[in-house]
């Protein structure tokens, strides 16, 4: 069920034993989950962008991705470090927290979130305006394949040499968009069958009477 407003008044009237979220910041989606909790209907969510809406989750640690981040770059000794995402939320904040954290003394961290839409020239424009005087090489950690790739392909524009200069690292689950670039994308395998599974497992187990882990 995709719940939009023409949809919002069916998703509160439906008939069903349970069901899996994914929680977002929409606020007819919030109101259709607590409809479903106030009938009785277990929900189980599969993300973390709404932590003070009380659900079981299965997720994934966002914290030890942006370790695992820090992890890689050290290895490879980079000094200079960015997150770069195209939006922002609480999984965002987890991310990138955990990299700055763990890259502490090690590594200058820049954050460089893009919070507003904006076309390919003023991208390329704000883009540029901040790799301008970073020193290379620079390790930049993305939100997932989609910035990554968006990264890339505006490096490649402004002339910028991968991974030579710069080394991209994703967040994500779809290796054919990693592949499938000018340069192929190295990326932090989230895994998110298995987080179906053990969503769906969940959802069972709240569906015959069973409570949720603490």
């Amino acid at each position: 069920l995709s719940v939009e407003e023409r949809l919002e008044r069916g998703a509160k009237l439906w008939r069903g034993d349970g069901a899996l979220v994914t929680l977002r910041n929409d606020r007819r989606m919030v109101n259709s989950v607590r409809s479903l909790r106030r009938r009785g209907i277990p929900v189980v969510d599969m993300v973390l962008n709404r932590p003070t809406v009380a659900l079981p989750r299965v997720v994934n640690d966002h914290a030890a991705v942006g370790r695992l981040g820090a992890r890689h770059f050290t290895e490879r000794n980079f000094r200079e470090v960015a997150w770069f995402a195209t939006g922002t939320g609480h999984v965002h904040t987890l991310r990138f927290t955990a990299l700055r954290k763990a890259l502490a003394g090690q590594a200058n961290v820049r954050d460089w979130t893009l919070a507003r839409n904006c076309d390919w020239d003023e991208f390329l424009r704000w883009l540029r305006a901040r790799l301008g005087d970073v020193p290379r090489p620079l390790g930049v950690l993305t939100y997932d394949e989609s910035d990554a790739a968006r990264f890339l392909n505006a490096c490649l524009d402004l002339g910028v040499s991968i991974p030579d200069e710069v080394s991209i690292l994703a967040v994500g689950n779809d290796f054919r968009l990693c592949e499938r670039q000018p340069i192929p994308i190295s990326d932090i395998e989230q895994n998110m069958e298995r987080g179906g599974f053990a969503a769906a497992a969940l959802l069972d187990r709240l569906m015959n009477g069973g409570k949720p882990p603490k």
